[in-house]
């Protein structure tokens, strides 16, 4: 995984270096596809610098995969639970 983000940090340099325009469109649509499914109430997004959104992505997914992975543990909890009362 490691050798992915470095490959795709080199190519964004060399993009940097022969093509800046694309690289400012490109940040544009990540924050236009991004802003649209933040919430209007998440300050962190809308009243924070641009400069933090990165790190409020990523924070962003983390806390979207952590809730996942709970909400899969209480599911399997009641069925071992709904098994038990069963009998099976």
């Amino acid at each position: 995984m490691e050798d992915i983000k470095a490959k795709r940090h080199e190519e964004i340099m060399a993009q940097i270096r022969t093509d800046p325009n694309s690289v400012a469109n490109m940040l544009v649509a990540w924050e236009t596809e991004l802003s649209k499914v933040m919430p209007l109430d998440y300050k962190d997004w809308w009243q924070n610098s641009k400069l933090e959104w990165p790190v409020v992505a990523r924070m962003s997914i983390e806390s979207l995969r952590k809730r996942e992975a709970l909400a899969w543990e209480t599911a399997a909890e009641i069925l071992v639970q709904l098994d038990q009362e069963k009998g099976i």
